[in-house]
């Protein structure tokens, strides 16, 4: 007589159990779907609330404009009252162009040379800002007057491109967003769209003097025309930290590093050069404008930028360290000597844009041998000559020289 395995019969019950129970299952598994138990909704998200405010326009009069009102909360209007609570936004603010604008070696030297008490309206937005009002003989541009102003307020003049310059219209502070999405706030508040637009820097940004075929200032215009605006990108995206699609908070130090806007390509066939050598090393260098939504350089036509290429090499026996200037290539604007002043000839580089520059590399033959350098930096100029500041961009590549 067959026998059945000690295993088989010892698990039989237990498996003939889980089998039903598999068959059967729980009973709520068994109803139809629609037959369940309801199970409770989740709890609706309330809506934001809708702006009721409606935004403000915030340059709608020409520069310099007045401080206004006091703001109900603030001890006064200048940046020291902001930071005392937005100490953050305060420092890096500080160090920025908005804030040192105005006594910048490049604009202070740029003024100087043209002699003209015009440019404060951007640099020095409010009239108290100025010891002098500006106006005008006949309206002609050329003929600036300067009067004594009795309103001036010297703390003002020493932040430039102060807070309230974007942040404080008629006793109020300014922010990028609807008092409705803000909460409560220790000030009353109004809004703008400028300030989150391009728009709102055209107005210092944009610049064309009357009877003019093309801006002075273009800086806007250049961006409109460019693959940046038709890619949505605006000012605030590169300029307000963060890139484009930051969510990060706004950087107010507006930053505008020379290297994120500008890729500096070496070509050389060789990193050795002969002493005496009759063929020189041939040097190539592009300029690529990969990251600025502008013209690089951009802004004032009194300003621009000097590429300079030189090789240096060991001291001589006097302990005096050998350089040759191998090339040297404005990046500016030319313009007419007078009013309208026109733009004669532009050699800077458009945005996606890029030029390409060539010079021989050659060391004599009495120069000392060993480690040498070639060095190309990207000097600020102002009226077509280097101010006394560093290199807004640099690149060194070691060489050889037998």
């Amino acid at each position: 007589m067959a026998t059945t395995p000690k295993s088989w019969t010892s698990s039989a019950p237990l498996l003939l159990l889980g089998i039903l129970i598999g068959l059967t299952g729980p009973a709520d598994a068994r109803r139809p779907k629609k037959d369940r138990d309801p199970q409770p909704e989740p709890a609706p998200v309330a809506p934001a609330p809708k702006p009721v405010t409606p935004p403000i326009a915030l340059f709608d009069a020409p520069l310099p404009m007045t401080v206004g009102p006091m703001v109900p909360g603030l001890a006064n209007t200048t940046a020291q009252a902001c930071g005392a609570c937005h100490f953050g936004t305060h420092g890096t603010w500080a160090t920025s162009d908005h804030a040192l604008g105005w006594r910048d070696t490049r604009f202070t030297e740029a003024v100087r040379l043209a002699s003209t008490p015009a440019c404060t309206q951007c640099h020095l937005p409010f009239l108290e800002q100025s010891p002098e009002l500006v106006t005008y003989d006949a309206d002609d541009v050329d003929k600036p007057l300067a009067g004594a102003n009795p309103a001036f307020d010297a703390s003002l003049r020493l932040e430039g491109v102060t807070c309230a310059a974007c942040h404080v219209r008629d006793g109020k502070i300014v922010g990028p967003r609807p008092p409705e999405l803000v909460g409560t706030s220790p000030h009353p508040l109004a809004w703008s769209e400028e300030l989150t637009k391009s728009e709102g820097c055209a107005t210092c940004h944009q610049l064309t003097w009357e009877g003019a075929k093309t801006p002075f200032y273009d800086t806007y215009g250049e961006w409109e025309r460019s693959p940046y605006a038709k890619a949505g990108i605006t000012c605030q995206d590169c300029h307000g930290g963060g890139g484009a699609g930051s969510t990060a908070p706004f950087d107010h130090g507006m930053p505008r590093e020379t290297g994120r806007a500008v890729s500096v390509l070496l070509d050389l066939p060789s990193l050795t050069i002969v002493r005496g050598d009759e063929t020189p090393v041939a040097l190539g260098i592009t300029l690529q404008n990969t990251g600025a939504g502008h013209a690089f350089p951009t802004g004032s036509p009194f300003t621009g930028i000097r590429v300079r290429a030189r090789i240096v090499g060991p001291p001589d026996r006097k302990g005096v360290p050998y350089e040759a200037v191998v090339l040297e290539h404005d990046l500016g604007r030319t313009l007419t000597d007078g009013p309208p002043w026109d733009v004669t000839a532009d050699t800077r580089i458009p945005a996606g844009g890029q030029i390409e520059l060539t010079a021989d590399l050659s060391v004599p033959y009495g120069a000392p041998e060993g480690d040498w350098a070639l060095q190309v930096d990207l000097l600020q100029t102002a009226a077509g000559v280097p101010v006394d500041a560093p290199p807004s961009l640099s690149r060194e590549l070691p060489l050889s020289v037998e």
